[in-house]
């Protein structure tokens, strides 16, 4: 705290350490990716000693949190993604003096931090809902029970902390503003947003007649004229994501308590019709609307065709690493899918796949960052774009399919881009646009 050199304590930590009671030890758990296994570890303070306290299954080891020492000494609680054949949440309860790992509650999304209240009976912690909305949870401690402590409009993140008396609480409390942008294809910097209004749009689907569909951040469709006029909910389904044009119908993941349901309406939003369910990434169809197209998201990871009428989904494609991240993208012409995956399970092997529209082994790979997100191609298919946030600012970048460097195509100095697409002419770049802005809030009297 005075200053000095900085001492090396220990290596391969993936968390923050939690401290126990009297501060001789600290806790950290370490992902195991090519084994699916989440190791809890525990040292003394000064990095020696460092050993296996418990090994997690099936633990997701790209979605890590701190655990947190209970306020007796005796136990360590862990935050962690499970998967299998579903995908859920939960929080284990491991035991420090023999290791054994109990489940305290487990839940269908996104689990923050948890932290212990003084008395050691209850833990806090940020829940997400079906929108992806955080709110803060108490589970009470051993019975495992979750009682709401918040019911506002905010969107908690996944970190928070309280005061060793556990008086105060602090979270950080994240608000969207998103809105949508045209872009003529020849002029670039010529970007114009189109709407204005408190509900973040973000998400962007092209469809027939110019029309555009947009998704808002609390899972509702709506559709408008070009610019941007004459909003007007699509459907009456709730908790969407992901909507795409199928032929004369949209499909869309709907999030429900313990699986997705890939849902097909009509051109108008009428008839929803459930075709799947299960832990599947989002849809995309073929040019000609009849086969829908996914990944799972569980081991093994492979990439599903199913007839947009109805049926059984097949296997067409395994990825050649590790998860398939995000949309399977179809080329303009209908006779390619592209993806992105991991090449394996450590950082900085992202690809880009590109395998026949009948599935198979890839014919091309392309190296990219690590954080690209929303692979699409571009409106003539002669190359792949891609969002990457880079000085604070998201833009599109573009890789030819003949190979080479990518190139930055838009050239935002700040912002977000949550989304894009290509205009059904294929004359418009449409953005899901905007910022997001964080503030820190106190909370007290928790009890």
């Amino acid at each position: 705290m005075l200053g000095g050199a900085a001492v090396l304590l220990g290596k391969y930590a993936d968390t923050a350490v939690s401290f126990s009671p009297g501060g001789e030890q600290v806790a950290y758990t370490l992902g195991i990716g090519g084994r699916n296994i989440l190791e809890v570890r525990i040292a003394n303070a000064d990095g020696t000693g460092d050993r296996l306290l418990a090994s997690i299954p099936d633990g997701a080891d790209d979605f890590q949190q701190e655990p947190a020492w209970s306020p007796d000494g005796k136990a360590i609680a862990v935050p962690v993604m499970l998967l299998g054949e579903k995908v859920r949440w939960a929080v284990e309860i491991v035991s420090v003096a023999n290791g054994s790992v109990q489940e305290l509650h487990s839940y269908s999304h996104e689990v923050g931090r948890a932290v212990w209240l003084p008395d050691g009976d209850g833990l806090l912690i940020t829940l997400r809902d079906q929108a992806g909305r955080g709110q803060l949870w108490e589970i009470f401690y051993p019975q495992g029970k979750a009682v709401r402590v918040t019911n506002d409009l905010e969107d908690y993140a996944l970190d928070l902390d309280v005061t060793r008396d556990g008086e105060k609480l602090a979270l950080i409390a994240t608000t969207l503003d998103s809105n949508i942008w045209t872009i003529p294809d020849a002029h670039i910097p010529k970007d114009r947003q189109i709407t204005a209004g408190a509900e973040p749009l973000t998400q962007i689907v092209p469809m027939p007649q110019g029309k555009l569909l947009a998704r808002s951040e609390n899972g509702q469709m709506w559709q408008m004229r070009p610019d941007g006029s004459d909003r007007t909910p699509f459907t009456t389904a709730r908790n969407v994501d992901s909507p795409a044009l199928c032929g004369d119908a949209v499909v869309f993941n709907s999030l429900h308590d313990d699986t997705i349901d890939l849902i097909r309406v009509d051109a108008d939003g009428l008839n929803p019709t459930k075709l799947f369910g299960g832990d599947i990434g989002p849809p995309s169809c073929s040019k000609d609307g009849q086969f829908i197209f996914f990944a799972r998201k569980f081991k093994p990871h492979t990439i599903l065709r199913l007839p947009s009428g109805g049926g059984d989904p097949v296997v067409i494609a395994k990825s050649p690493g590790f998860e398939i991240r995000g949309r399977v993208a179809n080329s303009p012409d209908g006779q390619f899918l592209a993806y992105v995956f991991d090449e394996s399970a450590f950082e900085g092997s992202t690809k880009v796949g590109v395998i026949p529209i009948g599935g198979g082994e890839p014919v091309r790979t392309y190296k990219v960052a690590i954080d690209a997100l929303d692979l699409r191609w571009s409106a003539d298919g002669r190359s792949l774009q891609y969002l990457l946030l880079r000085n604070g600012a998201t833009n599109i970048w573009d890789q030819p399919i003949t190979g080479g460097e990518p190139n930055q195509l838009t050239q935002f100095v700040s912002g977000i881009i949550f989304d894009f697409d290509w205009s059904a002419d294929g004359k418009q770049l449409l953005l899901a646009r905007g910022n997001a802005s964080s503030d820190v809030v106190l909370l007290t009297n928790l009890r």
